[in-house]
C-alpha cells in the first residue's frame, strides 16, 4: 500500500496516530486471554410491534434507568446495576434506537452468562414499565427500516451514504442488531495472525451464529444475511481488509487503508451543525494536521469489514442472539483464537486460503447454508471442525457453555430457522 501521499503532509503522522491505537491494545501474553462482548437489543412494544413515533427516546431512558444508581448504595458488586454505575460495563443506544449492552473483559464463561442474563432481566423489567420488551434477533422482528426513526444526524448521514451503495446494507445498519465479540493481542505479529485467521473463519462463524429470522417484515431470504448485506455496502470499508491475508501485512498497511477510505462525515466548521457529509478521504480530511487519539478511534469505528481492528480485534458478522447463545459464541471465539495450539491448528486448516476464496465462501454460504462447499470442504464438516477445536482448547468448566450453539451445528440449523 502507498504509505506516502505528497498532497497529505500529515499522512505519516496520521499513520502513526492510527498505529498508536492498535498498539494501545497490546497485553502481556498471560493477560490476553479475555473476550469482550457487545449485544444489541431491539426495544419493541409488548405485542412485538415497532415503537410509535416519538417513543424512540425510550431506549435512552431505559439505559439511564439501568445505570441510574450510585455504586456507594450497592453492596453486591456482582449486581449488573453496580457494574454499570461503576463503569465496569456499559450501555449505549444504536442508530435505530437499539439498546446495546457492552461487557468485558471476560475470562470465565459464567461471568458472560451472568452479566447478560442479569441485564436482560433488569432491562425487561424496566421496559415493562412502559409496555415495552427487549428482543434479541439480528433484524427487527416486525419493522421495516422506514418504520424506525434514526437517532441523530450522524446516523442519518451514514444511512444516506450506505444507501447509495445498497439500500439493504443501509437498512441493516439502521435496524439490525449484532453481537460483537472482541479479543486482545500481545503484539503486532499476534494481532495480525489472529486477524488473518479470524477473517478466514468469519464466514463459518456467521453461519453458526445466524439469527436474521425476518428481514423487512418478510421471512429472511437466505442464510448469513448480516454478512451478505454488510458486504453490499461501500467496498472501501466492508468485506475483507485488502491485503490482510498476506504474510507481510502490517499495522501501517491497515492505517493506510483507513486513510484512503471516504471519511463520510466531518465536524461542521461553521458550528451550525455538529456533523456534515463529505466526499473527502480521511487522509484528505486530515491532510494538514495529525489526528487526535479520539479522531483516530472515531475513524476506525466507521468501518464495517467482517473483522475490524481497533485496540482489539472485533468480529462483526455475528447476529444478536439470546444470552445463552451469546455466551456460547464468546466461548467459541475464546476456544479458537486465544491459545497457541488452536491457532497452530487453524493455520494448518486454512493454509493457502486467499481473499477470493473467502469471498467465494461467503457467496456459497448465502446461497446454500450448511449445504455449501467452503474452502473445498462441506460447510457442515468445517463447522464441526471449528466446534471440535474450540472444545479441545477450552477448560473443563468452559466446554458446557458451548452446548447451545453445538446443538444447532449438530442438527445443521441456526436460530434463523427458528422464527
Amino acid at each position: 500500500m502507498a504509505h506516502e501521499a505528497t498532497d497529505q503532509p500529515a499522512r505519516t503522522d496520521n499513520i502513526a496516530a492510527l498505529e498508536s491505537v492498535f498498539k494501545s491494545g497490546f497485553r502481556p501474553e498471560d493477560k490476553d486471554r479475555c473476550v469482550y462482548v457487545e449485544l444489541g437489543h431491539h426495544l419493541v412494544n409488548a405485542d412485538l410491534s415497532p415503537l410509535a413515533e416519538g417513543d424512540e427516546a425510550d431506549a435512552a431512558w431505559l439505559c439511564d434507568r439501568i445505570g441510574g444508581v450510585s455504586p456507594k448504595d450497592m453492596r453486591d458488586t456482582e449486581d449488573i446495576r453496580f457494574k454499570i454505575a461503576a463503569g465496569i460495563v456499559d450501555t449505549k443506544v444504536g442508530p435505530g434506537g437499539q439498546v446495546v449492552f457492552v461487557g468485558g473483559p471476560y475470562d470465565m464463561p459464567g461471568e458472560v452468562r451472568m452479566d447478560f442474563e442479569q441485564f436482560d432481566r433488569l432491562g425487561s423489567s424496566i421496559a415493562d414499565e412502559k409496555g415495552k420488551r427487549l428482543i434479541n434477533e439480528g433484524y427487527h422482528p416486525t419493522a421495516s427500516a422506514a418504520d424506525v426513526a434514526l437517532r441523530d444526524e450522524q446516523s442519518r448521514i451514514l444511512h444516506d451514504y450506505l444507501a447509495a451503495f445498497s439500500p439493504d446494507c443501509a437498512n441493516l445498519m439502521h435496524v439490525g442488531a449484532q453481537t460483537r465479540i472482541s479479543l486482545d493481542y500481545s503484539s503486532e505479529a499476534d494481532a495480525l495472525r489472529k486477524l488473518r485467521l479470524i477473517t478466514i473463519a468469519a464466514p463459518i462463524l456467521a453461519l453458526i451464529c445466524d439469527d436474521v429470522r425476518v428481514y423487512e417484515k418478510e421471512r429472511s431470504p437466505h442464510a448469513v444475511m448480516r454478512m451478505a448485506l454488510m458486504n453490499e455496502g461501500d467496498p472501501a470499508r466492508s468485506g475483507i481488509v485488502p491485503g490482510v491475508l498476506d504474510d507481510d501485512f502490517s499495522f501501517a498497511d491497515y492505517a493506510a487503508y483507513v486513510l484512503d477510505a471516504p471519511a463520510i462525515m466531518k465536524p461542521a466548521a461553521d458550528g451550525d451543525a455538529d456533523w456534515i457529509a463529505t466526499d473527502e478521504s480521511f487522509g484528505a480530511a486530515y491532510a494538514e494536521q495529525a489526528m487526535t487519539p479520539d479522531q483516530a478511534e472515531s475513524a476506525l469505528a466507521s468501518f464495517f469489514n467482517d473483522v475490524t481492528l481497533t485496540n482489539r480485534i472485533n468480529i462483526e458478522v455475528i447476529d444478536s442472539m439470546p444470552a445463552p447463545f451469546v455466551c456460547a459464541a464468546a466461548m467459541l471465539v475464546k476456544g479458537l483464537f486465544i491459545l497457541e495450539p488452536s491457532l497452530d491448528e487453524l493455520e494448518s486448516m486454512f493454509a493457502d486460503i486467499a481473499e477470493d476464496d473467502v469471498r467465494a465462501a461467503k457467496a456459497a454460504l448465502a446461497e446454500a447454508g450448511y449445504d455449501a462447499t467452503v474452502y473445498g470442504r462441506p460447510a457442515s464438516e468445517l463447522a464441526d471442525a471449528l466446534m471440535g477445536l474450540a472444545q479441545e482448547n477450552l477448560a473443563f468448566n468452559e466446554k458446557n457453555f458451548l452446548s447451545a450453539l453445538a446443538a444447532l451445528v449438530r442438527f445443521r440449523k441456526s436460530l434463523a430457522h427458528m422464527g
